[in-house]
């Protein structure tokens, strides 16, 4: 296995040291960064449709149900070690104080960060956060090949982030319906988007859809 993983980190499209330190600087989008330097394809296996792990999750239930166990082909504890391990690297490298708990489920991976200096990890519109989980998967696709979906919280920030995604979309809503036109959010990562469907669904007279190509996919609102 390690062999295997050494032979994918060495031949898979890897980011640079240079490239990831010009990303963690946040002058530029993380995207913008890869495009200039030759990675773009990276964000096209790290950045899948919305429905994509969805998918896989009621695909792998759907075999389960019929008595066929799917067997992962790697370790999810040191899947979960091994980029815990990294993400604590970069942090270090910045300077950066942070305690860090991951937890996991199927291949999806949530990490939480504690830090007294919050605002240097999230950075201006969670700009700096973004970057680092996509050099997590990054990271990770290098090693195993495979898309594994990293989400990664600093102190309350994922869910302070929610509740003003939550009046955002009510406000934009609101606009649809007197304006009698749609009108769009600004490219926003999926689990962003995910936020605003749901709110939007809840409402009555709109509806809502993305369009748009990673990493600058956005949201329509719409009257029904």
């Amino acid at each position: 296995m390690l062999k295997q993983s050494k032979k994918i980190e060495e031949e898979g499209q890897g980011i640079s040291e240079e490239v990831k330190a010009e990303i963690l600087k946040n002058e530029k989008e993380a995207s913008t960064i890869l495009e200039e330097t030759g990675h773009i394809a990276i964000l096209k296996d790290l950045l899948p449709e919305e429905s994509k792990e969805q998918e896989e999750v009621e695909q792998n239930d759907d075999l389960e149900n019929l008595g066929l166990k799917i067997e992962p082909t790697y370790d999810i504890d040191q899947v979960v070690e091994e980029v815990t391990n990294y993400v604590q690297g970069i942090i270090d490298d910045m300077d950066v104080e942070g305690a860090i708990s991951s937890t996991s489920n199927r291949r999806s991976i949530n990490m939480q960060i504690d830090t007294n200096e919050p605002g240097r990890i999230i950075g201006y519109h969670g700009k700096v956060l973004k970057s680092l989980q996509l050099l997590a998967q990054n990271y990770l696709y290098n090693r195993y090949s495979r898309t594994f979906y990293i989400t990664i919280n600093v102190n309350d920030y994922v869910e302070h982030r929610a509740e003003v995604l939550q009046s955002y979309a009510q406000k934009l809503a609101t606009r649809v319906l007197e304006e009698g036109r749609s009108l769009v959010t600004d490219p926003m990562s999926s689990s962003e988007r995910k936020i605003i469907h749901r709110i939007i669904s809840r409402m009555e007279g709109v509806t809502s859809y993305s369009e748009g190509d990673e990493p600058n996919r956005y949201v329509v609102v719409d009257t029904e």
